[in-house]
């Protein structure tokens, strides 16, 4: 056995000491791909042993690590066009024509890419949404997935399929470059050249435009974000040491002070049940936040950079943590975060709460008072079963996420949670709600799309808590919790969404 094989085999077991497992199967695939491809550099056959084990990008993010850990290697991705140009794309119609020079192996990207701009007339830079987004739209075109469909062959041979689908990874990859190029010039078309003459000679920060800062403006921008951040951090963890002391130990604290005749020098304190405090933090990149996201990614990495404790997530159209990621880049690296953009997309990438609100209202209004009062709520209330009606979807997968996250943090399970009811209530003046609670469900809660004042407290007597809703404020709680709503003073109307989660079985 070559000294190269008995490496990878000592790799595989390094990586299962790590949790990564690498199957019998795939070692043996990679062992006949690199023989037959004849491949003999070190660094050529770590490279395809990145390229070929992982399925998914946390996969290839945690083989990366590993192997920069045993074999001192870094498989970063270079901009180098790798293509291997297979005999079966002659059998495919208009393959050849994006070729400029198919022995050279030369595509006219540029070519390319204009034409799916062209084909695509949605292209708005008045909106205040990123480059990423306006490519992840364009990614959905039929003119885009025309030209990745060229590539959609099937193989006799395993190993020229796993060569195509390498092919299909670079081509896109450089295409996706080539659009973001195009976005970027566009855009600036559009941009009034930037003119500071507002500003005095001192380093006015606060008054500086972020869109149309130069190069110094936004480093000197970024280092004071990533500044706060770790003052932040800082401040935090003195509040959490702070907070760790229990109360006053009397009885120990006088005996200590017997030595400076009974002046309470030294304070003794009970020790108090230590838990690992947790941060968590959910920066916005969403499509209307995504031009200014650097700067909460900068804020997020300062914080995480000086205190281990934070969860920390990003928003697009779903919530995705991204504490590992962030933990992995350095300083100058925040920004290269943000070219994996559609990997956090669940759904379109677009964000568009006032309109969800809007229909998540039009439909308690069309539903209609079900309830007649006959339930523990005293008010308008629709269906049981408003789960999956438009605006009230869009609402659901939040919920869903958010309760996924929280069965994890505090029951210490990975579920997969179900909307089991989801119903939408009006309160009018003098309607309330009977205290109760919704056991068996695991979750509850409720969503205020406006909340008046006045309009009922929601009371939790046996913890003896009450939270004075505000409009747009989401509440969870244990579904065994007991809860009314006091009685509406308020002469507008106040609209909620309440829901009951349970797990999926």
């Amino acid at each position: 056995m070559s000294s190269f094989k008995n490496d990878i085999i000592d790799f595989s077991q390094f990586c299962k000491e790590n949790q990564f497992f690498i199957s019998i199967d795939k070692l043996e695939t990679y062992f006949k791909f690199i023989d037959s491809k004849q491949i003999q550099s070190k660094e050529d056959k770590i490279k395809y042993l990145f390229l070929l084990i992982p399925k998914d990008k946390d996969e290839k993010d945690q083989l990366q690590y590993l192997i920069k850990e045993f074999f001192n290697f870094s498989t970063e991705e270079t901009p180098d066009f790798n293509f291997n140009f297979l005999e079966e794309y002659k059998l495919k119609d208009n393959f050849e024509d994006i070729f400029i020079d198919q022995n050279n192996i030369n595509i006219d990207f540029s070519s390319i890419a204009i034409d799916i701009i062209n084909d695509f007339e949605n292209l708005d830079f008045s909106r205040p949404v990123s480059n990423a987004y306006w490519l992840n739209q364009l990614k959905k075109t039929s003119a885009y997935k025309e030209i990745i469909s060229l590539f959609d062959i099937q193989f006799d041979d395993a190993f020229e399929n796993i060569m195509n689908e390498l092919n299909i990874e670079n081509f896109s990859n450089f295409l996706d470059m080539k659009l973001l190029e195009l976005l970027k010039d566009e855009r600036n078309k559009t941009r009034d050249a930037y003119q500071p003459t507002e500003l005095n000679n001192k380093d006015q920060l606060n008054e500086l435009d972020y869109l149309y800062t130069n190069k110094d403006e936004r480093k000197k921008l970024l280092e004071q974000t990533y500044a706060l951040g770790n003052k932040l951090a800082l401040k935090f963890k003195k509040q959490i040491k702070h907070s760790n002391k229990g109360n006053l130990n009397l009885r120990k604290t006088i005996r200590k002070s017997i030595q400076a005749g009974g002046v309470l020098q030294n304070i003794i304190f009970k020790p108090k049940n230590k838990k690992k405090p947790k941060l968590v933090i959910l920066c916005d990149i969403s499509g209307s936040m995504a031009l200014y996201s650097l700067f909460g990614l900068t804020l997020l990495y300062g914080m995480v950079s000086r205190f281990n404790s934070i969860k920390s997530f990003v928003f697009i159209d779903g919530i995705t943590e991204v504490t590992k990621d962030i933990k992995k880049l350095k300083k100058n690296e925040i920004e290269s975060f943000l070219k994996n953009w559609n990997n956090y997309v669940k759904h379109d990438g677009h964000s568009d709460y006032s309109r969800t609100f809007e229909e998540l209202v039009e439909e308690i209004k069309k539903s209609g008072d079900k309830q007649d009062h006959k339930t523990n709520v005293k008010a308008y209330m629709t269906d049981w079963n408003m789960s999956g009606k438009l605006g009230f979807d869009k609402f659901e997968e939040h919920v869903i996420a958010i309760t996924r996250f929280l069965s994890k943090k505090y029951y210490r399970r990975e579920i997969q949670p179900r909307i089991s009811d989801m119903w939408g209530m009006i309160y009018n003046k003098g309607n309330y709600a009977i205290t109760h609670d919704h056991w068996p469900a695991l979750w509850s809660g409720v969503y205020y799309i406006k909340a008046p004042k006045d309009s009922g407290d929601l009371l939790f007597p046996q913890l003896k808590q009450k939270i004075t809703p505000t409009d747009g404020m989401l509440v969870i709680f244990d579904g065994a919790t007991r809860h009314g709503v006091g009685e509406s003073f308020s002469d507008d109307e106040r609209i909620a969404v309440s829901f009951n989660v349970k797990e999926t079985i």
